[in-house]
């Protein structure tokens, strides 16, 4: 058993039992008018206070937090720094105010979360109301994407229950805590809930998709579907399922080695980040090979691009079982080297992490993950599209470095076979404010508009 954070109490060792889930069930619909009514000044005053604490390095539960990640994830000390400072930039009033601006389907969304304002596009008044009980089932990539789902509750007045990964059973109620800790007047702190019960539980899920008005699901195509299944139609599934993300170069866009070296210090820097782990980050780049410059020399290029990266951004201390998995994906690409065919892989012997792989299949693959990069080289940028066009469920985000001149015509073809996000090299990990995520605005699946209809509008 773990601990659990139950509308402001911490509780030892919980017990994951259907009579316990029950209760707060019963008592999250019973702070749904708490939450509601309360001011939403107020509620971004508190998760600023959160988002100072978070950037202080001496804060206490920051440090239990980054030992606890320390070992959990192995990520380095440079790795979850930067995974604090988000922490802190997504808790921010500034960043707030800004998401509440542009993910909300209105003007004024601040005075219409609060009560009943004029509106513009109809003529009559609008209200922005929470759907109530959210489920939030996290994911196990990146730690700090339960605290943004978290936080995007809030900040629409939700009254949240955060379902925890196995893969990280302690920090989202170290975050919970801290919460409590901040938040003097209990403005949030007693309205969510943080805990864990094993995945599949047929008995336990059946209770939260019968009983709360809306489950984010973040997770992989498995946890999706069982979440879709069986669920009242009363409930609302807002899904962020598995995603597949992608860099596209032409090379007769790189004029010298300084041009190359700079286009693939960008590239490590996505591949490198959370090791890969997160949907958005990179698994196969496609390049189209000019006069001056190959496939081949391009992976070489990535690959010293991976290790300088390395110095900035040390690498995790990886597992036994992720060393194997490494070990498989090089053997395999190795093996058709040696018999003769087109695979060559770049790595250094002396170091497990980061490879760059020259691939000679031109359809879309998973890599291992960890900083290993499959190039795979095309007469043109059409094998490129109809390579991610067979999967287009699955994508995100493709970085291109293409002409100037065709940037637009090739953003406009790549989302529409499904991409979500077209960007610069080098930006996979930095989403524009306001953007979408997974083509669609997350506060604006978590809130529901109603009207009052004027007469004379």
């Amino acid at each position: 058993m773990t601990d659990a954070y139950i509308f402001g109490d911490i509780i030892k060792n919980f017990e994951p039992h259907h009579s316990n889930f029950s209760d707060v069930i019963a008592r999250s619909h019973e702070k749904r008018k708490k939450i509601a009514s309360a001011p939403i000044g107020d509620i971004l005053e508190v998760l600023d206070s959160v988002s100072r604490a978070w950037a202080d390095r001496e804060y206490s539960i920051r440090k239990i937090a980054w030992e606890y990640l320390k070992q959990q994830t192995g990520y380095s000390d440079e790795m979850l720094e930067m995974g604090f400072q988000t922490i802190s930039y997504i808790c921010s009033k500034r960043f707030l105010t800004m998401r509440l601006k542009s993910e909300l389907n209105c003007d004024y969304a601040f005075e219409k979360l609060d009560a009943l304002a004029f509106d513009k596009k109809s003529g009559g008044m609008l209200k922005v109301n929470p759907l109530g009980s959210v489920l939030h089932v996290s994911a196990s990539n990146v730690f700090i994407s339960a605290v943004d789902s978290l936080v995007s509750g809030f900040i629409t007045k939700n009254v949240n229950l955060l379902k925890l990964s196995r893969a990280d059973l302690l920090f989202p109620v170290l975050f919970a805590k801290s919460i409590k800790e901040l938040d003097r007047a209990s403005v949030i702190s007693d309205t969510f809930s943080v805990f864990y019960y094993k995945g599949g539980d047929e008995k336990t899920e059946k209770l939260f998709k019968e009983s709360v008005d809306a489950v984010v699901v973040w997770g992989g195509a498995e946890t999706v579907s069982a979440w879709r299944r069986g669920t009242s139609i009363k409930a609302k599934i807002i899904e962020y399922g598995p995603k597949m993300s992608f860099s596209f170069a032409d090379l007769n866009t790189v004029k010298s080695v300084c041009e190359l070296e700079n286009l693939c210090d960008r590239m490590a820097h996505d591949i490198s980040m959370w090791e890969q782990a997160a949907c958005s980050s990179p698994q196969n780049v496609y390049v189209v090979e000019s006069r001056e410059r190959g496939a081949e020399e391009f992976a070489k290029f990535l690959f010293y691009a991976l290790k300088r990266k390395e110095s900035s951004l040390p690498p995790k201390e990886l597992s036994l079982d992720e060393q194997i998995e490494i070990l498989k994906f090089r053997e395999k690409h190795y093996s058709d080297y040696i018999s003769g065919g087109r695979n060559k892989v770049f790595y250094d012997p002396d170091s497990m992490p980061c490879s760059a792989v020259l691939s000679g299949d031109d359809q879309c693959e998973p890599s291992v993950l960890f900083r290993n990069i499959i190039v795979k080289p095309v007469k043109d940028i059409g094998v490129f599209y109809a390579a991610i066009e067979k999967i287009g469920f699955y994508l995100q985000a493709v970085s291109v470095a293409v002409d100037v001149s065709e940037i637009l015509s090739v953003s406009e073809k790549l989302l529409s076979l499904g991409v979500s996000r077209v960007l610069p090299p080098g930006k996979h990990g930095e989403p524009l404010t306001g953007a979408p995520h997974d083509a669609k605005y997350f506060l604006d699946s978590l809130v529901r508009y109603t009207a009052l209809e004027l007469e004379g509008a």
